[in-house]
């Protein structure tokens, strides 16, 4: 599934732990490392210019920042990406991501359409 997300609309999307969901063509991608209770441990992998405008870690193995999200929680990446957890079960995260004329898609779905380029 591939998006383009524009107005006041938020994509709604399931992802267990381990996946990620690619923003703006593979830009900014955003995964979920861990789940407890209604905490979700998030890694975010962005441009420079993006800003995580909230505590962070820099975990410089994986090369992301790392932080964690609680249930109705919203995180702002740069001007007008929202990713806000929506849903917390324990194995998997519901997430609502807005992000006005930009692309979102799986990650899986994403690294499809680049192999068969």
């Amino acid at each position: 599934m591939s998006a383009a997300c524009g107005g006041d609309r938020m994509l709604v999307l399931t992802r267990l732990i381990g996946q990620s969901v690619v923003i703006d063509d593979g830009a900014i991608v955003v995964t979920i490392l861990g789940i407890d209770d209604d905490r979700v441990k998030l890694g975010i992998i962005a441009p420079n210019d993006v800003v995580v405008p909230r505590q962070a870690f820099y975990d410089k193995d994986r090369d992301m920042v790392l932080l964690t999200l609680q249930t109705e929680e919203t995180l702002a990446l740069g001007n007008n990406i929202k990713v806000m957890i929506l849903q917390v079960h324990s194995y998997k995260v519901k997430l609502g991501i807005e992000a006005p004329g930009l692309t979102i898609d799986r990650k899986e779905i994403h690294d499809q359409k680049k192999e068969a380029l």
